[in-house]
């Protein structure tokens, strides 16, 4: 049996004192170990007032989180003790108004396909999170389908427990002469666009072509930017320091692999063939550098990595807190986790998008070097 950390146990007792709510722990901090506790402990008051076998629905974002929740569940022995489904948002499920549902990434559940599996889930609900805030006006439809925060902890709490190892955060400054080419594609697809949207603003709808061009040409196809890109990857990833570079598309990830040319990378997208295997291979130390796409945003479990490169740009604070949160998670000889970031100049859009990432690391407490 695993023991839990303070944190953890507090959460877990928790939960079995509340059917509706919300448990949010930072990524690396071990939240499924915390579900499938308090699973447990409910299991066990059931079977001592006699009631019958419970049915759980547990809803994950991916195939590789689901792995991880039948991991945990099985160190609880808790398929023996109760009828638990695990799946995907749009699976069909084969347990129907079950006594439990868990939502692991919570987040998500404003989105059709997450809601749709909470349809027949009328009894207990437990939400697990790292980000239960999103960027938008759903925050409040995470409360409303699942219940309000029972338990959370933060970063700092978590690093000081030993969960998660510091962050340190090195910025490069990228420049280049393409705002003009930005601004003159931008005008061209308006031309074409704002009369088949009349219904949209057309200074929204400018700032919509701006911001496709700004990410195509000033990220993806800057080959300054990419070059540098590659360099560090070059210098900072190995066998025995593995590193993970994240993308925003197949295609940027598929021009980072060429332009760094490092034996043994991998470029993982949810198309890749044998991801699982490619998964563990880069966890047992095989694979130097791994590219991957948002598949690996969330859930990714690879303690070895202790080196992450954003090369995505971006600026929403859920989605770069989880990202910063892959090279978090404790190793053997592992003191700190290094993100390499981009302040990004060569379009106001991608400056305030740096500037927001700036802002988050600042406020969930890492060591930002220039």
């Amino acid at each position: 049996m695993i023991t839990l950390r303070d944190y953890q146990e507090k959460a877990a007792s928790m939960l079995t004192m509340h059917r509706r709510g919300i448990v949010v722990i930072p990524a690396g901090g071990g939240k499924t170990i915390v579900a499938s506790s308090a699973i447990e402990r409910v299991l066990r008051a059931r079977k001592e007032l006699n009631i019958p076998r419970a049915k759980i629905r547990w809803i994950a974002g991916t195939t590789d989180q689901c792995d991880q929740a039948r991991s945990a569940l099985n160190t609880f022995n808790l398929f023996e003790q109760a009828d638990i489904e695990i799946g995907c948002p749009g699976k069909i499920w084969r347990i129907r108004n079950p006594d439990l549902a868990v939502i692991d990434e919570c987040h998500h559940v404003p989105a059709d396909s997450w809601a749709a599996s909470l349809d027949d889930c009328n009894r207990a609900r437990w939400g697990f999170t790292a980000t239960p805030f999103r960027n938008d006006e759903k925050t409040v439809e995470i409360f409303k389908l699942i219940g309000n925060v029972m338990f959370q902890i933060g970063q700092d709490e978590l690093r000081e427990a030993g969960a998660i190892v510091p962050g340190i955060v090195k910025f490069t400054e990228i420049s280049g002469m393409v705002y003009d080419e930005i601004e003159r594609n931008a005008k061209v697809r308006f031309d074409s666009q704002h009369r088949r949207f009349p219904n949209i603003p057309q200074r929204e709808l400018l700032n919509r072509c701006r911001y496709h061009f700004a990410k195509q040409i000033g990220i993806e196809n800057f080959t300054v930017r990419n070059l540098e890109i590659a360099n560090i990857a070059i210098q900072n990833s190995s066998i025995e320091s593995p590193a993970l570079l994240l993308v925003g598309s197949i295609e940027h990830g598929e021009c980072l692999l060429a332009t760094s040319a490092i034996p043994g990378a991998v470029m993982l997208h949810s198309g890749s063939k044998g991801r699982k295997k490619t998964v563990q291979a880069f966890r047992d130390g095989q694979i130097p550098l791994l590219i991957a796409t948002s598949l690996a945003d969330e859930g990714f479990d690879a303690p070895c990595a202790s080196v992450l490169i954003l090369a995505a740009g971006g600026r929403a604070a859920n989605r770069v807190e989880q990202r910063a949160g892959r090279v978090l998670r404790p190793s053997p000889g592992k003191t700190h986790g290094t993100i390499f970031d981009f302040m990004d100049t060569q379009h106001p859009f991608l400056q305030a998008q740096s500037r927001a990432r700036r802002k988050v690391y600042q406020e969930l407490g890492y060591t930002i070097l220039p």
